[in-house]
């Protein structure tokens, strides 16, 4: 294989591998398996979940992120201004082992979108995992601890999965929450 058709071919890859499908317009849960671990029990991509609410000056909220190798930190941003990581650190092997395998059983079942935005002050939670991302409109001034009591009655939910994600992720890398 040449070198151009080697480099193009990660590329189409992932553009495959990043179609999304929708039915009748609403956003549906995709069926497919995710691997999230390689053979080293490293992430096989970035993993970004953002807490953000739009209020008076706009849009602000937290961005945690996780490298591969567990390499993470947490920034605060009010539109395009973010401030310097106010957390970091690097998750353990053990850890990522954990995180992977809640991605791998949680993802696959999420829809794309769930929940309805406010009509004003939309609090949105978003997890991006390499190029898939799935958003959880929450209603004004939820916080996701109070909605994942909301949802603890359905378990298999898309909420109730979705929160699950978001809070196994921020039990290891969101040290103001412990």
């Amino acid at each position: 294989m040449s070198g151009a058709a080697r480099a193009v071919f990660p590329v189409l890859s992932v553009a495959l591998m990043c179609a999304t499908f929708a039915h009748d317009g609403h956003a549906t849960a995709a069926k497919f398996e995710i691997t999230a671990l390689t053979p080293d029990s490293e992430l096989t991509s970035a993993l970004t979940i953002i807490d953000q609410q739009a209020g008076f000056v706009g849009i602000e909220g937290v961005r945690w992120s996780i490298d591969p190798d567990g390499a993470f930190r947490a920034v605060r941003f009010v539109n395009e201004r973010t401030e310097p990581a106010h957390q970091q650190g690097r998750l353990t092997r053990d850890e990522l082992k954990s995180l992977g395998a809640r991605l791998e059983s949680d993802l696959p079942h999420l829809p794309t979108q769930s929940g309805e935005a406010a009509p004003v002050n939309a609090h949105t939670i978003v997890i991006q995992f390499g190029c898939r991302i799935w958003t959880l409109q929450l209603p004004t001034g939820r916080t996701i601890f109070e909605a994942q009591q909301e949802h603890a009655r359905s378990p298999d939910s898309p909420e109730a999965l979705f929160l699950r994600v978001v809070s196994t992720t921020l039990g290891f890398v969101d040290h103001e929450r412990q």
